[in-house]
């Protein structure tokens, strides 16, 4: 089993957090800006998580019908 989406989801959850840390110190306006996206590309994250196991059972099962 390929765990990559869970660690791209992982990284881009780690830098928004790291982002947010720094950005919080030199920019408020700015990391209200970061946090909102923050949250977008974590949503994303987990949506292509989601999209990208349901298309890993169909290259699955592929090799196998075929």
């Amino acid at each position: 089993m390929k765990n990559h989406p869970l660690l791209l989801a992982a990284a881009v959850v780690a830098v928004v957090a790291v982002a947010l840390c720094v950005c919080a110190k030199i920019f408020e306006r700015m990391c209200l800006l970061l946090c909102f996206l923050g949250l977008v590309a974590f949503g994303v994250a987990i949506w292509l998580f989601q999209t990208s196991q349901l298309s890993v059972r169909v290259e699955v099962e592929t090799p196998w019908t075929t």
